[in-house]
């Protein structure tokens, strides 16, 4: 899998907690040796919307084309399966 991030992208990662920030960096480590590992909880959401686990309160949510991942938001904090998904139909214009 690649990722491909946007600068707007990074600007919000460097809000989040710096707990969060590291968290997100490890899970990204280990997507990128294995997208599929069961820890992560990388899964379809909505079209070609998927979700990955970055703690048990925030998720990382990106459009997935081909092998080619392009984050939709920032990891989002995850409170309740609704908030998700009105964040993944804001992300890709839905909401």
């Amino acid at each position: 899998m690649i990722s491909k991030t946007q600068e707007d992208f990074w600007r919000c990662f460097e809000r989040l907690p710096a707990e969060v920030q590291q968290q997100a960096r490890e899970r990204f480590q280990l997507w990128q040796k294995d997208a599929f590992n069961a820890a992560l909880y990388f899964k379809p959401l909505l079209g070609d919307v998927w979700s990955v686990r970055v703690n048990q309160q925030y998720r990382a949510l990106g459009r997935l084309k081909g092998s080619l991942v392009v984050p939709v938001t920032n990891p989002v904090r995850y409170h309740k399966p609704a908030r998700l998904y009105r964040a993944v139909l804001r992300a890709v214009g839905f909401w």
